[in-house]
């Protein structure tokens, strides 16, 4: 982390250690608009620390965690199967893509829908998604 600030800043290890190590804690000071704040970074000092002993105790006690458990809102709009612009159930849903909202001026229902859902995305039925192609 000190490298890596002292690259940014153009300066030493050292001098970036005298600016934001306080009793042996790297932090940085932030303003906010209740004041100063600090943020700390590490708590267990710099020194090189030898703990590996060869038995198992230290091995990965940490928990594998699922990163995305839950489902998008793009799998979820598709797995309801309902028609965004229609209302209509159905299990053949297709979507419709445009490149950015911005350049959506509201002129047809679809660009109207995707304005107000703010996505670039819709999901349609069959018939819904033949009258965007015409």
């Amino acid at each position: 982390m000190q490298k890596t600030f002292a690259c940014k800043y153009k300066s030493t290890c050292s001098k970036i250690r005298k600016k934001y190590v306080r009793d042996k804690i790297f932090g940085v000071d932030y303003m906010t608009t209740s004041g100063m704040k600090r943020c700390e970074f590490y708590h267990d000092g710099f020194n090189r620390q030898n703990t590996c002993s060869g038995s198992s105790d230290n091995i990965d006690v940490l928990p594998n965690y699922r990163k995305y458990s839950s489902k998008n809102s793009l799998a979820m709009r598709l797995l309801a199967g309902k028609c965004e612009l229609c209302a209509i159930e159905t299990a053949d849903i297709h979507m419709h893509h445009v490149k950015s909202l911005k350049k959506l001026t509201g002129a047809t229902v679809y660009e109207c829908q995707m304005l107000k859902i703010r996505r670039k995305s819709l999901a349609l039925c069959a018939k819904c998604y033949k009258g965007t192609k015409q």
